[in-house]
C-alpha cells in the first residue's frame, strides 16, 4: 500500500488537455463544439470523412481517426454499417462492412465501496466539509497560496495492488483455459486492486461531529473474465447505446471480488486502523461468502475504465476488429485510438502516463506496467506521421 501519485501544479490537478494543449495555439486543429457524428461516411472500403446528426460533413485529407471510448466508438461503427450483421440487420442498417467483433467484448474493471466512521484525528476531510468556517479558510488558502486542504485531501489516496497466490487453488481458477491461468499467475499481475480514503459511498450518510472521519475502501477486480457488450437502441444517433457489462457472469470474477472484500475487512482490524473506528457505514453484514457476495450484489459498480469493444488482433481473430497499426480490419484510411482497442483490460489505472517504448517502425506495450491511453495516443501520432 503506498500513497497513488497526482499529477498536479500550482493548486490545480493536471489533465491530458492542461498537459499537452494549455497555452498551446494549434492552427491545424477545429474542434466543433456541441456536435454530433452521426455516421462515418464510406466508399466502398475506404472512410472518406464523417457526418453530424446536422447534416454537417467533415471530410478526411488522409485518415479518420475515431477516438470516441469504449462506447460511443462501437456505436458510431454501428450507426456507420460497420458491425455484427445481424445487429446492424435488426435497425434496418445498410450492411456496409461486416465486422463480427464490433461492441462484443466489452470489460471494465469492477468493484464495491466500503465504508467505516472513524473518530478524530483520522482525517481531516470531514471537518473541511461539514464547517463553513474550515471550508472558508481553505478557499482563503487556495486563493492566495494555491497549497492548503483543497490541495491535498482527495489527493492522498492510497492504493494497493494485492496478489493473493491462494486464489489458484480455487475451483474457479482451474476452471480457466490454461493461457488465462499462466497470465494470472504472473508476479505482476495483481488479484485485485484496494483504494483507501476515497469518496464516502454512500454520500447521504450523516456525521454529527465534524471532528470525526471516515474511511473509504473501494477493492476492485483488476483482471475481469467477464464480457459484456455495446448495441444500438435505434439506428437514431442521439439515442445512447445499450450498454452491458455482464459483471459477475465468471465464477472466478465473483471468486476474486469476494477475497478482496474479505481482505479490506481485515485491513479495517489491523491495529493502525482500528484504534480510530467508530462505527461501520457500508459494509457486509458478516465475513461469511454468503454474507460478503449479498453486499458485492448490492453494491457492485463499474470503476469507469471501460474498454475492449472494438479488440486489436489477427484477422483469423473471431472477435478482431483492429490490426496491430489501430487500422479497422478490411477498411482503409479509419483507425481507431482509445481503449476499446484492449483485448484485456489493463491490470493498472486504466489512464495514466504509460511505460513502454515506441520506435520508428515498431512499439511495445507492456500491460504489466500502467497503462495504454496516452501511449495509443503517441503511437498513433507516430502512425500517422508516416513513420
Amino acid at each position: 500500500m503506498s500513497l497513488a501519485t497526482v499529477s498536479s501544479g500550482d493548486g490545480l490537478r493536471f489533465i491530458s488537455a492542461s498537459a499537452y494543449l494549455a497555452d498551446k495555439k494549434l492552427e491545424n486543429l477545429t474542434i466543433w463544439t456541441n456536435t454530433r457524428v452521426a455516421r462515418v461516411i464510406l466508399e466502398g472500403k475506404t472512410a472518406v470523412g464523417v457526418e453530424t446528426t446536422s447534416g454537417l460533413k467533415g471530410m478526411a485529407k488522409r485518415e479518420v481517426i475515431l477516438c470516441a471510448g469504449a462506447v460511443d466508438t462501437p456505436k458510431l461503427l454501428l450507426l456507420s454499417g460497420i458491425g455484427p450483421l445481424e445487429e446492424l440487420k435488426k435497425h434496418d442498417i445498410e450492411v456496409k462492412h461486416q465486422l463480427e467483433g464490433v461492441g462484443k467484448n466489452l470489460q471494465d474493471h469492477c468493484g464495491v465501496f466500503l465504508a467505516e466512521h472513524m473518530g478524530p484525528k483520522f482525517s481531516s476531510r470531514l471537518g473541511t466539509i461539514m464547517s463553513d468556517q474550515r471550508m472558508n479558510a481553505a478557499r482563503e488558502q487556495w486563493t492566495k497560496e494555491k497549497t492548503g486542504p483543497l490541495v491535498t485531501q482527495y489527493a492522498s489516496v492510497c492504493m494497493g495492488f494485492v496478489r493473493e497466490p491462494k486464489v489458484f487453488e480455487s475451483e474457479e481458477f482451474k476452471s480457466l483455459h490454461p493461457n488465462v491461468q499462466g497470465y494470472l499467475r504472473d508476479s505482476t499481475v495483481p488479484s485485485f486492486e484496494i483504494i483507501a480514503d476515497g469518496p464516502l459511498v454512500p454520500p447521504t450518510y450523516v456525521f454529527s461531529d465534524c471532528d470525526d472521519g471516515f474511511l473509504s475502501i473501494a477493492v476492485v477486480n483488476m483482471n475481469p473474465q467477464s464480457r459484456g457488450s455495446i448495441n444500438l437502441q435505434s439506428s437514431d444517433p442521439e439515442m445512447p447505446p445499450l450498454i452491458d457489462f455482464a459483471f459477475m457472469t465468471y465464477p472466478y470474477d465473483r471468486h476474486i471480488l469476494i477475497e478482496g472484500v474479505r481482505h479490506a475487512m481485515q485491513f479495517v482490524k489491523t491495529r493502525t486502523i482500528s484504534k480510530y473506528w467508530k462505527s461501520s457505514i457500508n459494509v457486509p453484514k458478516g465475513e461469511q461468502e454468503q454474507d460478503i457476495w449479498a453486499f458485492i450484489k448490492d453494491n457492485l459498480t463499474p470503476i469507469w475504465h471501460a474498454n475492449g469493444s472494438v479488440i486489436m488482433g489477427k484477422a483469423s481473430d473471431k472477435w478482431a476488429c483492429v490490426d496491430s497499426d489501430l487500422c479497422i480490419l478490411g477498411l482503409q484510411n479509419i483507425r481507431v485510438a482509445d481503449l476499446s482497442v484492449c483485448p484485456l483490460t489493463p491490470k493498472s489505472v486504466a489512464q495514466t502516463i504509460p511505460s513502454g517504448e515506441i520506435t520508428v517502425n515498431s512499439y511495445f506495450i507492456s500491460f504489466t506496467t500502467n497503462s495504454p491511453q496516452y501511449l495509443l495516443t503517441s503511437i498513433l501520432e507516430n502512425f500517422v506521421r508516416g513513420q
